[in-house]
């Protein structure tokens, strides 16, 4: 993962910074330095290489549902995935971020999830009051990512219950990683859930956000 200092996170046009991840703190915010931002958006997809390279940039578009004239279209490849990330990001949101941090990268917040060491079989989330990202490694290998808007607890058992379903991993020995603010009852709730597990499966990585 990158230098942590390096990284920024907007979420819902408010611009975060990582403060510390257990001891570290981070530097100052100077607009003139380059800094990976991860952006929020609900509109994103991964495509495998030979898939994207033999298809027309307008369906790629076209599936992510936005409308060209308000929204540009970004896209990455990722290396370990061997996958293109395509999403999309309103116009003028663009342009404030560019005017605000000229020399700086933007990545989709995926990313931020994606870009780190795995488990063999794992369940990694991140979740704000508003929504969460749930991403499903199974093999070494990725299932799945997604985002989904939020309400409370229910919403967030749901949701990761759903997706330890259909990436196959209900019978399965994996690892379950939270990112960001703990939260000890979705912590009670899961490790009540799979009781019958034997070794410690729960792990919490905490990454304290602070708003500019």
């Amino acid at each position: 993962m990158s230098n942590l200092d390096d990284i920024l996170f907007l979420f819902e046009d408010n611009i975060y910074y990582l403060e510390n991840e257990n001891s570290l703190k981070s530097n100052p915010i100077k607009k003139e330095n380059s800094y990976n931002i991860h952006v929020d958006t609900s509109s994103f997809t991964l495509i495998p290489e030979q898939i994207f390279k033999n298809i027309n940039p307008s369906e790629i578009h076209t599936f992510l549902g936005k409308d060209k004239n308000e929204y540009s279209f970004q896209e990455y490849f990722l290396p370990k995935e061997n996958a293109y990330l395509v999403w999309a990001i309103n116009k003028n949101q663009l342009q404030k971020l560019e005017g605000h941090y000229p020399a700086s990268s933007l990545l989709h917040f995926s990313s931020f999830l994606l870009n780190d060491n795995h488990y063999k079989n794992e369940v990694r989330f991140f979740k704000t009051a508003s929504f969460i990202y749930i991403s499903a490694i199974k093999n070494q290998k990725l299932q799945l990512i997604n985002r989904f808007d939020i309400e409370g607890l229910d919403d967030v058992l749901y949701y990761v219950l759903s997706v330890i379903k259909e990436s196959d991993l209900i019978n399965q020995s994996f690892d379950i990683i939270e990112m960001g603010t703990i939260d000890g009852e979705i912590e009670s709730k899961l490790k009540s859930i799979f009781s019958n597990k034997l070794t410690e499966f729960y792990h919490q990585k905490p990454l304290k956000l602070k708003s500019l």
